[in-house]
């Protein structure tokens, strides 16, 4: 009995393109806050803490995005990986079974 895992790959592959898109998008790198937002934490007096809360709270909602696409992707690679191992063990044990 065998797995046609052609679909269940091409899926992930897909999955995975579209994590890396998610990733490229919130990716925050490691700027800091006010390098991130410029001028609103430069230091000016005018500037409200309502506009401080929204910006800290909009990065920190990126990061958290960013931080759970990586964890898909890791866990998307882990699955191409044991794909790719059933097939190669399947490539094995046909040849053994023809020999």
């Amino acid at each position: 009995m065998s797995i046609d895992t052609a679909h269940f790959q091409e899926e992930l592959e897909q999955v995975r393109e579209r994590l890396n898109r998610t990733i490229e998008h919130h990716d925050i790198g490691n700027a800091s806050l006010t390098e991130a937002s410029g001028e609103l934490l430069s230091g000016s007096q005018d500037n409200h803490l309502a506009d401080t809360a929204t910006e800290t709270y909009e990065r920190e909602f990126d990061e958290g995005l960013e931080e759970d696409a990586r964890e898909q992707l890791r866990q998307i690679e882990k699955a191409l990986e044991r794909i790719e191992f059933i097939e190669e063990e399947a490539a094995r044990e046909q040849e053994e079974a023809e020999e």
